[in-house]
């Protein structure tokens, strides 16, 4: 799987970051150039970690060492919405997140998230990683000085996970508080679905499920895995309804 997240974008990057640490040296009399690098989910084999730790290596191997990227997992710099910002104003210097949490700042970026849009993983992998994908790069970029140095996916499209009621029909979901992404797109999605969509941070998940605050949640199954989830939410439908894009996103600040 973390082969599979090595983009040719990641290659290209780690050529230019090579040349901006023999600039950096040159100007910093050798001094090491340490960047961060914020996501919101567990280290280890979770998507967006496997994403932002194969271009820290790649990176830090390119420069020989003189640029090192220290990853911050867990939300420890702040919850996704707050990196958002961060990134914009140059405090952060890459994130490693979905597209959905653009959407406020680059509504065109929701193009992505659009339901039952994706009829697999290599209809998505041709589309962001073709014209598309360059056009959006380019569109957030300019549009919020952000920009997507590759594309990824997560391992697996979304499902409906429930505390305790098992959902084989789409009238089930009816009065279930689902926790979903801080999109427009995604809270209707999940409305449209007949639940009762719940805006909620990622770093608040696990809790609002044991503590009975949301019924379920929508996400894919080895986010579940990773995250634990499954100790505290026992049923899940195969629904598909999204396919979470994820990127690496740079400020250009």
């Amino acid at each position: 799987m973390e082969g599979h997240r090595r983009r040719r974008d990641f290659l290209r990057q780690a050529g230019a970051a090579a040349a901006l640490a023999t600039a950096c040296r040159a100007r910093g009399k050798g001094e090491k150039v340490v960047l961060r690098l914020s996501h919101s989910m567990a280290a280890g084999p979770t998507a967006l970690h496997a994403l932002g730790d194969t271009f820290r290596r790649l990176a830090e191997a390119a420069t020989g060492g003189a640029v090192e990227i220290r990853v911050f997992p867990s939300g420890t710099l702040g919850q996704e919405r707050e990196v958002v910002q961060q990134l914009q104003e140059g405090l952060v210097d890459f994130m490693v997140s979905g597209t959905a949490i653009w959407g406020s700042v680059a509504p065109k970026l929701q193009v992505f998230d659009f339901p039952f849009r994706w009829r697999d993983w290599g209809h998505v992998h041709g589309v962001v990683d073709g014209r598309v994908g360059r056009e959006a790069a380019d569109y957030l970029e300019a549009a919020v000085r952000v920009r997507p140095l590759a594309w990824g996916d997560s391992f697996g499209f979304r499902q409906v996970v429930t505390r305790s009621r098992e959902v084989r029909e789409p009238g089930q979901l009816a009065g279930l508080k689902l926790r979903t992404i801080q999109s427009p797109i995604y809270v209707k999605a999940v409305e449209l679905m007949g639940a009762s969509p719940t805006p909620m941070a990622f770093g608040e998940v696990y809790t609002s499920l044991q503590t009975g605050v949301i019924d379920g949640y929508e996400h894919d199954a080895s986010t579940t895995l990773q995250q634990r989830f499954f100790e505290v939410a026992r049923f899940m439908a195969r629904t598909r309804h999204i396919a979470g894009v994820l990127g690496l996103f740079a400020s250009t600040v």
